[in-house]
């Protein structure tokens, strides 16, 4: 991002910010069972997107590595997507991609439902 930030030649200090979570909770969030399977169905190993995904993001990176683990099926990636190029990656991920499905976007109090380990 900040390599295709600077080609528009600005002046500005330049600082990278490192969100850790929303909260910071006292313990550990709940797993949802539900939820994850939903999202992930038996696999051991979750990898999840979420976030805004616009012009300046890639995702031939993504499906490569996805795709090289097709055979892995304890191995589940999903995308939990919005943006200007939602349509564009939707239409890159093909039906042999049986290891990336889709999720819709969460609104923030569902959120944490999302992210803890199982």
């Amino acid at each position: 991002m900040r390599v295709c930030l600077r080609e528009y030649g600005h002046n500005d200090r330049e600082v990278e910010l490192t969100p850790w979570e929303l909260e910071e909770p006292a313990a550990p969030h709940e797993s949802d069972a539900t939820v994850r399977a939903a999202m992930f169905g038996k696999a051991s190993l979750a990898v999840l997107y979420s976030g805004n995904f616009g012009e300046v993001h890639s995702f031939k990176e993504f499906l490569q590595v996805a795709r090289a683990l097709r055979d892995r099926p304890e191995i589940h990636f999903c995308l939990a997507v919005r943006g200007n190029r939602v349509d564009e990656l939707r239409l890159a991920v093909t039906q042999e991609d049986t290891n990336i499905s889709f999720a819709g976007f969460a609104p923030i109090e569902e959120l944490a439902k999302r992210l803890p380990p199982s």
